[in-house]
Formats: structure tokens, sequence, C-alpha cells
């Protein structure tokens, strides 16, 4: 299976797809993308630990064209509303692509979205965390969590939302992080946290 998954749901809201999580425990190998807007929403963080734990592979990306799924290659779901179907009088609507030269097209655009994705992984604390939590580093649970949030684009308000902070206290877990890693931005705090292992 791979995914686009954009904020505001369509069909059923965040953390209630049982049938993923049955699939993972089948077997079934689910590779997703998450837009960074969809972490604004209350509970996201966590439903995203609970599945990477469960096997799903996931990376986010800042913004995401489009809603999709597509199964084993050969069929393709796009819903076709413009935005959440929350407080839509219309019901959803989708296209239902079968394999065909538009499937391959929108299969080869999740790879291309996929390969510049930030990776997302769960340590053993449930903190979403880069691909690399087993290196040794300086850095708290709580601040590879926060660290993971910020690469992947996700605002200050968000993270601190997410991971129950005030936006203040976020910012200066970022800037000790700044100072551990020497690094005098947030951009050069994510090329030296990728350099030292922290992602």
């Amino acid at each position: 299976m791979l995914w686009f998954c954009k904020p505001q749901y369509v069909a059923m809201p965040a953390g209630s797809n049982q049938a993923e999580f049955d699939a993972l425990a089948r077997g079934v190998r689910y590779r997703v993308l998450y837009e960074k807007g969809y972490f604004d929403d209350e509970g996201a963080v966590d439903n995203v630990a609970r599945a990477v734990h469960a096997g799903e592979i996931a990376r986010a990306v800042p913004h995401l064209p489009l809603r999709l799924a597509i199964a084993d290659r050969s069929i393709a779901v796009c819903p076709l509303v413009p935005g959440g179907a929350q407080g839509s009088p219309e019901p959803p609507t989708a296209a239902l692509i079968r394999d065909s030269s538009l499937l391959a097209a929108l299969t080869a655009l999740f790879e291309r979205y996929w390969e510049d994705a930030v990776p997302l992984v769960v340590d053993d604390s449930g903190a979403v965390t880069g691909t690399d939590a087993a290196a040794p580093d300086p850095l708290s649970a709580l601040d590879r969590r926060l660290l993971s949030l910020l690469v992947a684009g996700i605002a200050d308000k968000a993270i601190a939302t997410q991971i129950g902070l005030s936006r203040r206290t976020v910012q200066r877990h970022v800037q000790r992080m700044m100072q551990l890693a020497g690094a005098t931005t947030r951009t050069q705090l994510a090329w030296q946290a990728a350099g030292r292992g922290w992602l």
C-alpha cells in the first residue's frame, strides 16, 4: 500500500483506520507520506507513532499534490474533493484507477515524493524520531521527537500542541540543540543533526 496523507480527513478521522493495523499484522507493507499539515491535528503524532510501531514505513514532506492510495501497484483510489470532507454537504467521491498509464504516473509520482521525504521511525519510548535513533547522541527522547517534527517542517505551534509543551519551551529546546550542534540557524541544525546521526 502506498499512501499520500493530507490534513483534513475525507472518509475517516486519523487514528480510526483499524483496517491498516489488521493488514500490517497480516504482513501487508504500508509506505505512507504525510503532509506536514497533517500533524497539526490533535493526536496525529501519536497516531503516526502507533502505525510506525505496528510496521508502517512513514515519511513526511512539506506538501502533497493530492490524496491517494495505491494497492499492489495495480489499483488506485483518489478522492475527488478539494479539501477534507469535514462539514461538506456532498458525500465524498473518488476516482478508481486501474492498471493504466495514469496509474503508472501516479505510482512514479509517489516514488518521486518518497525520495525527498524525511523518514520517521519510533523509538522504544514511542517517540517519533529520525532514522538512526540507535546512534549515541546528547539528545533526550523528547529532543529527538521535537527535532524530527522540526525537520519535517512542522511549525513550532503545532509541535508544542502535539508534544504538550508551550511554544516557548519548544523554542528553548531548539536553541539548546542549536548550541549543541554549533548551528546558528535551524537549517544548519538540520544539517548538523543529520551529520551527527541525530536523524
